[in-house]
């Protein structure tokens, strides 16, 4: 019952973070452009499968934690929790954000390197996935777009592939 109630609180944080971000619009065109023009991705897969941009992270970050508790946003493992208590969103530096969606709600989100000076190169992990929240309701073994799983006809083929956007 804890999974189930701690799972659905999670899907309402990470609707509020794609609803936020997508109301706000990209802004930022070099995102846009590094999706679109760079990684060569459809313009209509970028909205089919909800990837958005953290444009503003302290605009962000404060409008989450007025939407919810400290404490929820890190049991979601959105957030980090450090030693003094307060704890802040840990895409700081990977605003691209990859939804995860099982069901039609967005269950896991992980954050592609795009720092304030929008760089896309980095010396450390290219991504980065939600913390564990110690029910394993946070992993990084989901399948991305699972829900197309649902959706396919038992003869078509199912690729597996390295990376979101090379599914």
């Amino acid at each position: 019952k804890l999974r189930v109630n701690r799972l659905a609180k999670n899907k309402e944080i990470f609707f509020e973070l794609h609803y936020y971000c997508i109301t706000k619009g990209w802004y930022d065109t070099s995102a846009w452009d590094y999706l679109v023009k760079t990684r060569m991705l459809d313009p209509r897969f970028v909205e089919k499968f909800d990837l958005f941009f953290i444009n503003n992270y302290n605009e962000v970050n404060n409008h989450l934690k007025k939407s919810f508790t400290l404490g929820e946003l890190q049991r979601s493992g959105l957030y980090n929790k450090k030693d003094d208590g307060t704890g802040n969103m840990i895409f700081y530096q990977h605003r691209l954000i990859i939804p995860y969606r099982h069901n039609g709600s967005i269950v896991y989100l992980r954050g592609r390197y795009f720092d304030q000076e929008n760089n896309t190169k980095t010396d450390n992990n290219k991504y980065l996935g939600l913390r564990n929240d110690g029910f394993n309701l946070n992993t990084p073994k989901r399948f991305f777009n699972m829900d197309v799983t649902t959706q396919a006809l038992s003869f078509e083929k199912l690729y597996i592939v390295e990376g979101e956007f090379d599914a």
